[in-house]
């Protein structure tokens, strides 16, 4: 399977972006995101994420609608630097691949991308149709856990990304028992896309 949510045209289980297409969402984003910095030990739940429009290379032609989104999990920082993201995940995506980007892509037929697979522990399912001279329109379900563990560092407003891991650091702002987390992926609208947590 060529999957183009898990592979050329990327979604990230935990972020709901995308990379290389702009993804379409009905939960509205506030204008900004300031980082603040505080306090981040203990345990926090899942809340709700904002995910504007991501354009970065690769595919900005796509369109991707996440059509249903159930997630829920927590967040834990520990005395010892360690932290645990562990969250279920439940959504849909609609993904529509213009001619242009197949052309780009190498794609010529579009029941080519169907299939399932894994990401992670994320059981991922996509059913793709259409014509590759002119569309392909994909139907992807994800659902299953998703864990990340390790250490973490914060410098001023930032903290390592918890959220897809490695060593980038990202904004972060703790506003009494809600902690605002971004994923560092910059949108055309100039809003990262980012998580917020309630402190349990």
């Amino acid at each position: 399977m060529r999957s183009f949510v898990l592979g050329l045209v990327c979604i990230s289980i935990v972020l709901g972006g995308c990379q290389g297409a702009a993804v379409h969402r009905d939960v509205p984003c506030p204008a900004s995101f300031t980082a603040c910095g505080g306090d981040l030990a203990g345990t926090w739940t899942f809340a709700s994420r904002c995910s504007p429009s991501v354009l970065v290379a690769g595919c900005p032609e796509a369109t991707v609608h996440l059509t249903s989104d159930d997630l829920a999990g927590t967040l834990t920082f520990g005395a010892d630097k360690g932290y645990t993201l562990d969250l279920e995940v439940d959504q849909t995506l609609m993904l529509e691949l213009p001619a242009v980007c197949q052309t780009r892509l190498g794609v010529t037929s579009c029941a080519a991308m169907s299939g399932q697979g894994l990401n992670g522990q994320v059981s991922v399912t996509q059913t793709c149709s259409g014509d590759a001279s002119q569309s392909c329109s994909c139907t992807t379900m994800e659902s299953g856990p998703s864990t990340l563990m390790g250490t973490y560092v914060t410098s001023g407003n930032q903290i390592s990304n918890v959220l897809l891991g490695g060593d980038a650091l990202v904004d972060y702002c703790v506003k009494g028992d809600e902690l605002e987390l971004s994923s560092n992926i910059p949108s055309s609208s100039g809003v990262d896309s980012f998580f917020i947590f309630t402190r349990q």
